[in-house]
């Protein structure tokens, strides 16, 4: 009788994902993308929903990674520990943007088991941009805003007072020049 001593084992990893990607309700659209940074300052971080993995239990440790679009590696954030099994669909955590910044990034997260084995949960990656900077401000720019561009019923030179605005009951339409760099979540 012959004996089959090879065997197959399904192992999960980066390659062959076997959790979906994190979400991040801070996005514009509720998923990926850009984050508003008004979002970001009143919660105190980047929130992420990780979907909840296979065997949660006690002592779980999940690990966030992130990689700055462009480049080919990838920089673990600190370990979250979880000492009570966390349930539900996501597991939200709050990532401190610190060591992020500006810029568009990949993220994606591991799950190693508080029994203390290897990681045996991998996401897939989710990308995020994350803009901290306003219109026409960048890192080492900042350039002044196009001038407004005034209408004809109100001369050149003329300053705005409540007797120019009450002569002018329906309003004053002005115009705003665009600007380049315009995205979603820029308001006037």
């Amino acid at each position: 009788m012959a004996i089959n001593r090879s065997k197959k084992a399904s192992v999960a990893g980066w390659e062959d994902p076997n959790l979906a990607a994190p979400i991040f309700p801070q996005a514009l659209d509720g998923i990926s993308g850009l984050i508003w940074r008004p979002h970001l300052d009143s919660d105190g971080g980047l929130r992420a929903d990780c979907p909840i993995w296979a065997f949660p239990d006690d002592g779980d440790v999940l690990q966030i990674e992130f990689s700055v679009v462009g480049q080919a590696f990838w920089i673990p954030l600190d370990p979250i520990f979880f000492p009570v099994q966390p349930s539900g669909p996501f597991v939200q955590v709050t990532i401190n943007i610190a060591p992020l910044g500006h810029g568009e990034f990949d993220l994606r997260f591991k799950v190693r088991p508080g029994s203390g084995s290897d990681y045996l949960d991998f996401s897939a990656q989710q990308r995020v941009k994350i803009d901290l900077y306003g219109p026409y401000k960048a890192p080492g720019k900042s350039e002044a805003p196009a001038r407004v561009v005034w209408p004809a019923s109100l001369p050149l030179g003329v300053d705005i007072t409540q007797e120019a605005l009450d002569l002018n009951p329906g309003g004053c339409e002005l115009g705003i020049p665009g600007y380049g760099d315009y995205e979603a979540g820029d308001t006037v």
